[in-house]
């Protein structure tokens, strides 16, 4: 699972409305991009346009590490992360569909006082910075220590107002090859799960082996891509034969892919229907 889709089960669990903000697309008033006022009119819309659900919701700010910057004058950074303070404090704004365009149908003023606001992000300059385990015999590794507010100011360049409306700071491990197959074989999110769906739509069985599972959960470690990335890694190997049953309907019972068609995606097994030579 990754970050925004823990923290909406989480929503999901304490019957809670939630909205994820991407804050890359984030600017300042005046500049190009998206406004909190648009994301405000999603969320109102999402709540089936009511204002106390939405006004109750856990709003998750992702990418928000994107936003570091030692320039206090850099818009689309501090200044992005200054605009959401009074957010966080909790202010009123009239969420509008069209914020330059606003009128009595497509807007509402939304207050965010009582709203749950959390921030995430990959801080890898953070997270990503190995002690190196110290020489000679009877000496404990060097256990890897959990990152404090300060580190997140001065190597994350998040501003200091900004990370002291931000107390509490969870770790999320890094997924590990056992993990990733977990989410293959007994994720709702499952692409294979996904797959099975898709070729049962064409009357046709969708199989994978153990060792396809091990290859793809390893593919996506070695590509860095996560548990997202297995999405592509899967579809680049059922698209063709997809392909195959999708025009040649009847004809085909099951497919079963091995590890081989990672190397090769032409190396994948279709098995006819009794009686269809």
């Amino acid at each position: 699972t990754g970050k925004t889709l823990l923290v909406e089960t989480i929503a999901k669990h304490i019957d809670r409305p939630f909205i994820s903000i991407d804050s890359s697309q984030l600017s300042s008033p005046g500049y190009v991009g998206k406004k909190i006022e648009q994301y405000l009119w999603d969320l109102f819309v999402k709540c089936g346009y009511d204002l106390d659900a939405a006004e109750h919701a856990i709003i998750y700010f992702d990418e928000i590490d994107k936003k570091g910057s030692e320039r206090k004058s850099d818009i689309a950074g501090q200044g992005v992360l200054n605009q959401l303070l009074k957010f966080i404090d909790g202010a009123t704004y009239i969420a509008a569909k069209n914020p330059q365009l606003v009128t009595d149908a497509t807007s509402v003023p939304i207050c965010t006082k009582n709203m749950l606001v959390i921030s995430g992000g990959a801080f890898s300059e953070i997270y990503e910075t190995k002690e190196k385990n110290p020489v000679g015999f009877g000496k404990e590794p060097a256990k890897a220590r959990e990152p404090e507010i300060k580190d997140f100011i001065e190597k994350a360049m998040i501003s200091k107002e900004f990370m002291g409306r931000h107390p509490v700071i969870i770790h999320l491990n890094k997924l590990t090859t056992d993990s990733l197959k977990r989410i293959l074989t007994s994720s709702d999110k499952s692409p294979i799960k996904d797959q099975e769906k898709k070729f049962a739509k064409k009357g046709v069985k969708f199989t994978v082996t153990p060792d396809y599972i091990d290859a793809v959960a390893h593919r996506a470690i070695e590509r860095k891509i996560g548990a997202r990335g297995l999405n592509k890694i899967i579809k680049d190997t059922t698209w063709k034969p997809f392909g195959i049953v999708s025009c040649q309907r009847g004809e085909y019972e099951e497919v079963i892919l091995d590890k081989d068609v990672l190397e090769d995606y032409q190396q994948f097994q279709l098995i006819k229907r009794r009686g269809i030579n």
